[in-house]
């Protein structure tokens, strides 16, 4: 990057010193405008820039900072890059350093993971879908050096195989499929069928094992063209659609460790089917659950992955968190979405799910509101939350500024918006919106639904546990039901920081209409397991227990209290 920042730590001194040393490329004479591409004179007229060291110059030229338009350059490098013919050693060079600016902004997706606000989401799918496109075209030129070797004739008519061009190609392949995930999108045609043909090729050689190096944003790592292979196989089969946005990166690093758990082999029955899947080289789809396949169909090109060796690892895990204890460091996982994680892998890898709610195809409309506030807002009669809370003289409990915390204010606004109903069952809805929701959905959200027609305004609460979208951003939503109704009122801990001795929303859940069976659903961060808590609502005030949580997502939590 242009801007280097570096904490220096001395032995003389506890203070932490930082300098900023700014690396200005402009104190040398570039022939280069950073706002275009690199090009030079060739035969033919301009053409770019495919010498490596000019190449360098000009990336160090880029403006980091703005990663829509530094994206935006250096795909149409790339792609123009890739119409010129040069040497594989010098296209795999190029490579190595178009490689470094994408890495730097891939590490900055998988530093964050999961941990998203709707705002830093539609940013981050902005930067998606550049970065997916040089994805592709990073790929495609190792498929060039690759090609390019395997053409070139040598005075023995045999040449080193060109397993580290290969390895990279299967690299940004996978990638290419992670954001396609991230963009809750379909699976790219022919990204299967190129990364089996890497697979099979390398194993027809019987190097699939042997360790390579890849390039990095800090260091080049190892890997092989197998462990490469099983570990984007593993997290297609982690049911993609079904996890938060960003949550996909955070299980691809984890897998990083945990692909050799897994074993590839040859086609063979097996008595049980769990945690198997079946992988057609020949083919552009990917594997499929054991239990799915038809076993009279598989020949030669047919390979069994086993993933019962990584499942005992992971439910070893599982059984130390739901104990509290913790976890070695190899674990990469955000620790608030580790153990969910988890368990969303050992779901997703073991036999598929049955659905024993029937859903019925179903034509009508529903308004949606999605997100904690504008749920909040409709279920407590279209009057927002205000948080009017200050500290006493004694700095020791909090008290409200006004008795009506709940007035409307007539300021906040949250519009509704028509969803159409695909099908419809006991357990929630298949809805779609034919055209770009005007508010952004997520995997994870809380959700509030009626019938456009419901003079009484009762509001359903939901989950969105699936999305895909599709092609003119068509947009396909599964929700499940939480609970007919909830009542609109406050939370906040009886104790602790001053911060969670702030009120929250909170959507109060009555079960069997007890006062003694309640679900509550608030902001992240409340829940802690046995936290004493003080509720507000129906004009009444009482301290409840935490006691199981029955939902933590990216926006909320839901968890069953009593009275203390």
């Amino acid at each position: 990057m242009p801007l280097l920042v570096r904490r220096i730590f001395t032995n003389n001194s506890t203070s932490n010193y930082i300098i900023i040393q700014i690396v200005h490329n402009q104190l040398k004479t570039i022939a280069m405008n950073p706002a275009n591409i690199p090009t030079r004179k060739g035969v033919h007229g301009e053409e770019i820039e495919t010498r490596p060291l000019q190449v360098e110059e000009w990336l160090e030229s880029l403006p980091y900072i703005d990663s829509v338009k530094t994206c935006a350059l250096l795909q149409e490098a790339l792609q123009a890059t890739n119409k010129q013919q040069v040497t594989s050693s010098t296209r795999l060079e190029l490579v190595e350093l178009y490689n470094w600016p994408y890495q730097y902004y891939i590490d900055s997706q998988v530093k964050t993971g999961a941990q998203h606000t709707p705002q830093s989401t539609d940013t981050m799918l902005h930067q998606v879908q550049s970065l997916k496109q040089i994805a592709v075209q990073l790929s495609f030129s190792c498929k060039l050096a690759v090609e390019e070797v395997l053409n070139r004739k040598t005075l023995w008519k045999q040449g080193k195989p060109p397993l580290q061009p290969m390895l990279m190609s299967l690299n940004y392949l996978s990638h290419a499929l992670i954001f396609s995930f991230l963009e809750y999108a379909p699976t790219p045609k022919k990204v299967w069928s190129e990364l089996n043909l890497i697979y099979s090729f390398a194993e027809g050689l019987g190097q699939q094992k042997t360790t390579l190096e890849l390039p990095g944003h800090k260091a080049k790592t190892r890997s092989s063209i197998e462990h490469a292979y099983k570990r984007i196989i593993l997290a297609s089969l982690a049911d993609p659609y079904h996890l938060p946005f960003g949550a996909i990166w955070e299980i691809y690093d984890q897998l990083n460790d945990w692909a050799e758990y897994s074993q590839l082999h040859e086609y063979r029955l097996v008595d049980n089917p769990t945690g198997y899947f079946v992988l057609n080289l020949n083919s552009d789809s990917k594997p499929l659950p054991y239990i799915k396949f038809d076993g009279n169909n598989a020949d030669a090109m047919h390979r069994l992955l086993d993933t019962t060796p990584l499942e005992n690892l992971i439910q070893q895990y599982v059984e130390r968190l739901k104990m509290g204890q913790p976890v070695d460091s190899t674990i990469r996982l955000t620790p608030f979405f580790a153990k969910s994680l988890m368990g969303h892998m050992l779901k997703a890898w073991g036999l598929p799910p049955k659905r024993y709610l029937q859903r019925l195809p179903k034509a009508g409309q529903l308004d949606l509101v999605c997100g904690m506030n504008p749920v909040y807002f409709f279920c407590n009669d279209q009057k927002d939350f205000i948080r009017s809370l200050v500290l006493d003289d004694n700095e020791d409990d909090f008290m409200t500024e006004e008795p009506d915390r709940l007035k409307n204010q007539a300021s906040s606004v949250f519009p509704t918006e028509q969803w159409q109903i695909v099908d419809q069952g006991a357990g929630g809805y298949a809805l779609i919106n034919n055209g770009c929701p005007k508010n952004p959905v997520r995997v994870g959200d809380l959700v509030a639904i009626r019938h456009p027609d419901d003079d009484q305004g009762y509001w359903t609460l939901g989950l969105i546990r699936w999305l895909i979208i599709g092609k003119n951003k068509i947009h396909k939503i599964g929700i499940q039901n939480l609970a007919a109704s909830a009542r609109a009122g406050a939370v906040r801990a009886c104790s602790e920081s001053n911060l969670d001795r702030e009120y929250k929303r909170a959507l109060i859940i009555s079960h069997n209409g007890s006062a003694a069976d309640i679900s509550i659903i608030t902001d992240k961060g409340m829940y802690v397991s046995g936290r004493e808590l003080e509720m507000e609502f129906d004009g009444k005030r009482i301290i409840m227990k935490a006691k199981d949580l029955l939902e933590a997502t990216v926006g909320f939590e839901y968890f069953k209290c009593t009275p203390d």
